[in-house]
């Protein structure tokens, strides 16, 4: 049976990846990668030894990066 691959289809799978979006408890939005920067992605939540608080693990086009939470400015950054 012939399956009609995704890009017959119209799709682009790149395009279709998951989005993570994290609110407060007062529903503010403390982290995003719905914002411009597509290529940026949410790889996993990390408990950094000495640090209280949990930082993300995050995917850019070519490299990790480790955001921190900033209690100063109520965001991870």
């Amino acid at each position: 049976m012939n399956q009609p691959t995704p890009e017959i289809q119209g799709e682009n799978t790149e395009q279709r990846r998951d989005r993570t979006i994290i609110l407060s408890d007062s529903n503010e939005v403390i982290y995003t990668d719905f914002t411009g920067n597509n290529l940026q992605r949410l790889s996993a939540f990390a408990k950094v030894s000495g640090v209280r608080s949990l930082a993300l693990l995050v995917e850019n086009a070519h490299n990790y990066s480790l955001r921190r939470w900033s209690e100063k400015n109520q965001r991870f950054e």
